[in-house]
């Protein structure tokens, strides 16, 4: 399980843009643990990332 910081630091962005991506309900899936706490997995932040590098993929061959 990664913290925001270190799930941002993971994938290359801001804590504050993770959050915003949450707010707005897109962005890799997070949990909550707690009350306050929110965290994420490492393999879903990862499978999120490379489907992102797919889809711009993608969007090259159009």
């Amino acid at each position: 399980m990664l913290s925001t910081r270190a799930a941002g630091k993971l994938i290359g962005v801001p804590e504050n843009t993770l959050r915003w991506w949450r707010y707005c309900g897109t962005g890799p899936q997070s949990f909550r643990r707690g009350p306050r706490r929110v965290v994420y997995r490492r393999s879903v932040l990862l499978a999120w990332l490379a489907d992102q590098e797919a889809a711009g993929a993608a969007h090259r061959l159009v």
